[in-house]
């Protein structure tokens, strides 16, 4: 992993930038994805502040904390980056354990086209698959509130097609898509 630590209206002392190295260092060994880390150490007013932004393969992630000494900050922000990170980890490994998944290779990733850079381009985060149940919109609902979700996918017993059964301010909505 490549660190950068600089300083913003702040010298950066040769011992404090072996220390947030040192810190960091730790934090790679909870995902190994991780490439480069930036650190910004400033001080404004009586406050020590400590940014962290690490890179890596599909992940990106920021930290930021701040104390009345500069060593303190440094250690928040990394156990909060390690908080982030776990987290992160847990749903990779996760991934593959959601039930109504069915075994098999991931679907490919398209590859990345140019765009211009003041064009909004989206990023889809992950694909999550599931296996529709077949069963009614009085089943659907039910199973959506125990669930707690805003809306719950399912194939309409009564049409025989994929429908979305959603939540709204006095009641449910139900998306029926057909194809043309």
């Amino acid at each position: 992993m490549q660190i950068s630590v600089s300083g913003k209206n702040f010298d950066v002392t040769d011992a404090l930038k072996e220390y947030a190295e040192t810190r960091l260092r730790k934090v790679s060994r909870y995902f190994d994805h991780i490439i480069t880390a930036n650190v910004t150490l400033s001080t404004e007013r009586n406050w020590h502040i400590a940014d962290v932004t690490v890179f890596g393969k599909n992940v990106d992630m920021r930290g930021e904390e701040r104390s009345k000494d500069m060593y303190h900050s440094i250690d928040a922000v990394v156990e909060k980056l390690e908080r982030q990170i776990k987290k992160a980890k847990g749903k990779v490994q996760d991934r593959g354990r959601q039930p109504g998944r069915e075994a098999g290779p991931e679907p490919a990733e398209p590859a990345p086209t140019e765009a211009p850079e003041n064009e909004f381009q989206p990023r889809v985060e992950g694909v999550k698959s599931f296996v529709a149940e077949a069963m009614t919109l009085e089943q659907a609902i039910k199973e959506m509130e125990e669930l707690g979700h805003e809306f719950f996918p399912f194939h309409n017993d009564e049409n025989g097609r994929i429908n979305i059964v959603y939540k709204r301010d006095r009641g449910y909505g139900l998306i029926d898509p057909r194809i043309a």
